[in-house]
């Protein structure tokens, strides 16, 4: 049997992937069973572009895309229930060594860097390598490789010689985040100890990578939950004293506490704790109402300003199918939110997409709540469905935007608006009727069907 074109495998992984996305997407969540196809996803929202693009927009300066949160992976070792990249053990999504080398070829630019997010990145056999080329300043991780001990003291020593010869390492170091609360140890298989895993990772890498830091994301089942102790006293079972330094920082839901960690007669490291509710769909946290959530980046430690140990917000975020998303309407692919491709685009074509997107100006000029109600205007149901929900306005968007047809609603609609304000001309003097047919149509079927004629689903 002659060996297979490169074509033919990347169709292979292609098709792998596809059926991996349809497999997990297919699980029950919240309410109903949510069937997504991510080739429908997708041409749906390349039609949502297509009819934006037929408006003439304000000149915007296109700008970089700062700080990325980079999805690398849906592979996980976990089956925690309630993961927001619906990641699985069977899933083949990953980016590959040449999608991340294209990746920072289009969004290159002064002073932008990567947090990397999986799935679990250290399943990839060429992290070590990731952690090499690319301006990774943030990893998130549930460290079950940190079990057994040689497996780990093998991947912290590749982690280590990796970041050395990295150009890209930030003076201060990278910042590591560790998962670890009720919910991921639902996810372990048997026979895992993952606080041990956690305790053990955590202590390899203040040890063996120069300058790292540390912090634990802990989603809490309760406000008394604080599982995260399980991980504290298996580091105090491996020599370290653990002692809190500062009081209990607030931002909105997120409760962070701050720990110095060491051993006797050795300096200490510093430790965050940042606890969030948890969230039926995903980790959706926010610092206020109508806004983004903070990313902590970067460990608090005694006498350090908390803003100072503040990074900069994710806007964007890269799905392991190199898709480009808000990270503000959740990041998962195929997702319910799609600007670009930064495998196969240069940045500027994706900002300027985003720069006339209806959905991404409203988000930036009136916040999330104003997409809600829009679409709670059409839909009766969803404010039912929302009400059901937990903690977020990035889970109630996720959920209100799942549909694609509905996305296509919102968006004839929020056209409209901007092109009764004045704020967009059209191009096309037939299109403001057929949108007027959309919205204005009595009834669900004779709805869809306006709609499908407008975007050319027929």
């Amino acid at each position: 049997m002659s060996a297979a074109t490169l074509p033919e495998v990347i169709e292979a992984e292609r098709f792998a992937y596809e059926a991996g996305l349809r497999r997990v997407y297919g699980e029950t969540i919240v309410t109903g069973t949510l069937a997504l196809e991510a080739a429908h996803q997708r041409r749906c929202e390349q039609l949502r572009h297509a009819l934006a693009s037929r408006f003439r927009w304000p000149a915007i300066e296109s700008e970089p895309p700062g700080r990325l949160l980079v999805q690398i992976t849906q592979r996980c070792t976990l089956t925690c229930p309630h993961c927001w990249a619906f990641a699985r053990p069977d899933t083949r999504c990953s980016l590959t060594l040449s999608d991340l080398e294209a990746i920072h070829l289009n969004t290159a630019s002064s002073g932008t860097t990567w947090s990397v997010s999986g799935g679990e990145p250290f399943v990839l056999s060429y992290f070590p390598e990731v952690l090499r080329r690319f301006p990774i300043d943030c990893v998130f991780t549930n460290a079950s490789w940190g079990h057994p001990a040689a497996e780990c003291e093998a991947r912290l020593h590749a982690t280590a010689r990796a970041l050395r010869e990295n150009p890209h390492v930030p003076s201060k170091g990278v910042t590591f985040i560790l998962s670890f609360d009720v919910f991921h140890l639902q996810g372990c298989r048997a026979g895992l100890p993952l606080a041990d895993a956690v305790a053990r990772v955590a202590a390899g890498l203040w040890e063996s990578v120069p300058g790292a830091r540390v912090r634990i994301s802990h989603a809490r089942r309760s406000p008394g939950d604080v599982a995260y102790e399980q991980v504290f006293r298996e580091l105090g079972a491996a020599g370290f004293r653990v002692d809190q330094v500062e009081p209990v920082e607030r931002n909105g839901d997120i409760a962070i506490s701050y720990w110095r960690v060491g051993r006797p007669g050795q300096a200490p490291h510093a430790l965050a704790v940042d606890c969030y509710p948890v969230a039926s769909v995903c980790r959706a946290v926010v610092s206020a109402d109508g806004e983004p959530p903070v990313v902590y980046s970067q460990a608090g430690g005694a006498g350090e300003a908390n803003q100072a140990a503040r990074r900069p917000r994710h806007r964007f975020t890269i799905g392991a199918d190199g898709g480009v998303g808000l990270y503000q309407i959740l990041h998962s692919p195929p997702g319910p939110y799609w600007v670009g491709n930064a495998i196969t685009e240069a940045w500027p074509i994706i900002a300027a997409r985003t720069s006339r997107d209806p959905i991404a100006v409203t988000l930036r000029e009136q916040g999330p709540g104003a997409l809600l109600d829009t679409l709670c205007r059409h839909f009766g149901e969803l404010s039912a469905r929302l009400s059901q929900t937990t903690q977020g306005v990035q889970e109630h968007l996720y959920l209100a935007l799942l549909d694609p047809e509905r996305r296509l609603l919102l968006n004839t609609e929020l056209l409209r608006g901007l092109l009764g304000r004045g704020r967009v001309a059209c191009l096309d003097p037939t299109l403001p009727a057929q949108m007027d047919k959309v919205l204005d149509a009595q009834g669900a079927e004779s709805r869809l069907a306006a709609l499908r004629q407008l975007y050319g689903l027929n």
